[in-house]
């Protein structure tokens, strides 16, 4: 009777009941750090996209605003494009394998495609070779690619001192 009161009174977890906790336990740890990445991992995609963006939008801004205040378009293709700035000075933007150049400095290196579009003052689209004196209007299209993401941005640009 004694050793059955000593069964009774004992407290404390059995071989099966422990590895029934640390079995749980390691289920709950997987699927936590299995969400854990998924939300890093969303999360440096997201960050990449953005700073694309960010990059993109400032290649074309500044593509966009010097043209806008161009004296004179000097040359133009489909890929690249010559004008005289605000201050006289010659501006040269193209593509160069995924280098988007400005005067043969590189302005952005993720490009991978560009065309350019020139229009008269009726907005029919000119054809080339390109009668510069004639341009109106430019419509540049950018494809910028890093990694799995892509951004395709379109910049329509007004000559004001045409």
């Amino acid at each position: 009777m004694n050793k059955l009161n000593l069964r009774i009174n004992q407290n404390g977890f059995t071989l099966i009941e422990m590895i029934v906790v640390i079995t749980l336990t390691a289920i709950l740890v997987s699927a936590g750090s299995m969400i854990f990445g998924n939300i890093m991992s969303n999360y440096v995609n997201s960050q990449r996209i953005n700073n694309l963006s960010i990059e993109a939008e400032q290649s074309i801004i500044l593509f966009s605003k010097e043209l806008r205040a161009a004296q004179k378009i000097t040359s133009g293709t489909n890929a690249a494009i010559t004008f005289v700035n605000s201050s006289g000075t010659s501006v040269s933007y193209d593509l160069s394998g995924t280098n988007f150049r400005r005067n043969l400095k590189t302005v952005n290196n993720l490009l991978s495609s560009m065309t350019i579009q020139y229009f008269d003052t009726n907005l029919a689209q000119l054809s080339m070779p390109l009668i510069t004196d004639n341009v109106r209007l430019v419509t540049i299209s950018l494809s910028f690619n890093q990694n799995i993401n892509n951004m395709n941005l379109i910049q329509t640009t007004y000559l004001m001192n045409r």
